[in-house]
């Protein structure tokens, strides 16, 4: 059935009115469909030079709820129009310093004022200021609803992020929102690396961040890393994200009708749970970073993290990686990556690809953008990792393989003469159980060459320990 539409046309004034908590025709401003509420006050404060003005404010798209939604009308789009209004009249912000009002032929100066400060006639003339809806029937779909703001969105400013948020009911959409920010009246627990405080200017920050991040890039980050993490391991092409390939994800998991997700949810499961160690790594580097320069991670090392997270993913495993000191993993990461990045570039070597002949460095910096070209994202990882020593960075990778087999077990057990490797003392094969003598947790490999056969008491007394570093302890003891 197609959708009905209505034209609607009301003042500044009637529509604050339908803010209000109280009003039978209430506004929703903030549907999780549209950017969310962090925009920087310069462009709020342009919409309201416009109005002032007399300029057009063009269109806003609204959609009537159904009875059980506490609003009448939920925006699709106009989100930010609309916000910025309600801010402005609320003295939350002032005009921008050479704000000019058009009053018939009179052009009065109400630079850095508060609304509550503006002339009397300014005022009126705002408040009557018409606005446009259209305004869409409830027969709606929260689908339609996304293809509308995309269709209308065509031919502006709109990224892949921001068109991809606009599936509302999509379960895969609602798992980026509800991780990368927080949700106006959901109360979500959003990942910590994404923090977002307001300073004593009332203007947002990102703790964790050099500069605070737009356009929906903290979504575009989970996106990526949910694309990536869950490749198949066949596929040659597992660090690229193009926009292709992130909207298929969506589709095909996040449909609440037929999406995988739905079919599946052990699926969901597992897909987010990669994506949420992802972010607890790299928001521990961003805590490193802090705690060594008082600074949260810069514009260009945020794609690269995520892009040497799953490089490691692929090479050694999910459950594998570790950083035993990461203030250790934080300088030796900076050591590397000014070999690339900087005035001081090391990496000066000319490398030919198919833009020019630059140098290394500078491709690498170039290659930072690029997420849809596999040779190129490998290829930044690999120069960089030429320059990372691992002996000093406190990353070890564990063995995915935790415990040694009975065979293993029997073989060793009889090239150590049937004693035990700790006190030398006969072991019972029955008694004889397998350890590592460089430890696991320390990156020691389930190989036969790491392989030490120990009484089982001192197994257990050894736990996660050195064995070599056990055994010494021990005999020190018994020799004391």
């Amino acid at each position: 059935m197609a959708v009905s539409w209505t034209i609607m046309q009301v003042s500044i004034a009637k529509m604050y009115s339908m803010f209000s908590s109280v009003s039978n025709e209430r506004i929703d401003c903030d549907p999780v469909g549209q950017r969310p509420d962090v925009e920087c006050s310069d462009k709020k404060k342009g919409i309201i030079d416009l109005v002032l003005q007399g300029n057009d404010f063009g269109e806003i798209k609204l959609r009537e709820m159904n009875g059980d939604s506490e609003f009448k009308y939920s925006s699709i789009d106009g989100g930010h129009r609309k916000r910025a209004i309600r801010d402005f009249i609320d003295c939350k912000f002032t005009t921008s310093n050479k704000a000019v009002a058009r009053v018939g032929d009179k052009l009065i100066d109400v630079g850095h004022r508060l609304y509550k400060d503006l002339p009397e006639e300014v005022k009126m003339h705002f408040l009557q200021y018409g606005i446009r809806f259209t305004v869409y029937g409830k027969e709606m779909t929260d689908e339609e609803a996304g293809e509308t703001f995309r269709c209308t969105n065509i031919s502006t400013n709109v990224n892949d992020q921001e068109k991809r948020n606009s599936y509302l009911n999509n379960l895969v959409s609602m798992f980026v929102r509800e991780t990368s920010r927080p949700i106006r009246g959901l109360n979500n627990d959003y990942h910590p690396l994404f923090t977002r405080n307001k300073n004593k200017k009332g203007e947002w920050y990102q703790p964790f961040y050099q500069k605070m991040t737009s356009r929906l890039r903290d979504d575009e980050y989970v996106t990526r890393l949910l694309v990536i993490l869950n490749k198949p391991k066949n596929d040659a092409n597992y660090l690229t994200c193009s926009a292709d390939e992130a909207e298929d994800f969506y589709i095909e998991n996040g449909n609440k009708t037929n999406g995988n997700w739905v079919k599946n949810p052990a699926l969901m499961k597992s897909q987010t749970k990669k994506v949420i160690n992802a972010l607890n790594f790299i928001h521990k580097f961003a805590e490193a970073r802090k705690s060594v320069v008082a600074k949260g991670i810069a514009s260009k090392e945020m794609p690269f993290l995520i892009r040497l997270y799953a490089y490691w993913v692929r090479e050694h495993g999910e459950d594998s990686i570790r950083v035993k000191d990461w203030n250790k993993f934080y300088n030796e990461f900076k050591l590397a990556w000014f070999c690339f990045v900087g005035d001081n570039a090391t990496r000066t070597e000319t490398n030919p690809d198919d833009k020019e002949s630059r140098s290394v460095s500078a491709c690498f910096v170039a290659y930072l953008q690029v997420h849809g070209d596999q040779k190129k994202s490998q290829q930044s990882v690999e120069w960089f990792l030429q320059e990372f020593d691992y002996a000093n960075s406190g990353v070890v990778f564990l063995d995915p393989v935790r415990t040694f087999s009975r065979e293993v077990r029997e073989q060793v057990w009889i090239k150590q003469d049937k004693k035990c490797w700790v006190t030398g003392l006969p072991l019972a094969f029955e008694d004889a159980e397998s350890g590592h003598i460089v430890a696991h947790t320390n990156g020691g490999r389930t190989t036969i060459d790491n392989c030490a056969v120990v009484h089982k008491d001192e197994n257990a007394a050894m736990s996660t320990m050195d064995a070599m570093v056990y055994k010494v302890m021990r005999q020190d003891k018994m020799a004391a």
